[in-house]
């Protein structure tokens, strides 16, 4: 999973958290289960935020919609060099139970 972020103007940008956290060891007396053997820390340094080159459509929609009583909204959204060029609605009626 990435986070991507895009700018007032349409263009579309990846943010990059890795190398921002250490692991270190969690002592054995603090381990509250036995899995539980490291933990992450944030060791000062700043994430990265790269412009991402896409040429293609891809379609967003949300993880969790629960009013049936309207669309799921769906869109498909074409980018062109990493820039929104057109955003078209998707939404359709979920089938009742």
């Amino acid at each position: 999973m990435c986070d991507y972020w895009i700018s007032p103007s349409g263009q579309l940008f990846e943010v990059d958290y890795s190398g921002t956290q250490d692991f270190i060891d969690i002592p054995k007396e603090e381990r509250k289960f036995p899995w539980n053997v490291f933990k992450s820390v944030p060791n000062g340094r700043h994430g990265k935020v790269k412009p991402v080159i896409l040429f293609r459509v891809i379609e967003v929609y949300p993880a969790q919609w629960d009013c049936y009583y309207s669309p799921f909204p769906r869109k498909l959204i074409l980018f062109d060099d990493g820039i929104i060029k057109s955003v078209k609605d998707h939404s359709y009626e979920l089938p009742t139970l």
